[in-house]
């Protein structure tokens, strides 16, 4: 596991703060760190390549009890 600040994150995935905390909402990305500073781990997800579409998110996981249709 490769922990990375948000500014980095955003620069290795190339995607926006937002679009890290959607997929953070989402159940997709986990938050590491604290309020003050949030830690992603940079190997859930492959790098962008210049030029290229974003990366495909990773799988959404299911929170206990939820049925999936």
């Amino acid at each position: 596991m490769r922990l990375a600040d948000t500014e980095a994150a955003c620069l290795y995935w190339g995607c926006s703060r937002r679009y890290l905390y959607k997929l953070a909402s989402e159940g997709r990305l986990v938050r590491y760190g604290t309020v003050q500073r949030r830690l992603w781990n940079l190997e859930a997800m492959p790098p962008r390549a210049p030029g290229e579409p974003l990366p495909m998110p990773p799988p959404q996981h299911l929170r206990k009890g939820v049925i999936a249709m």
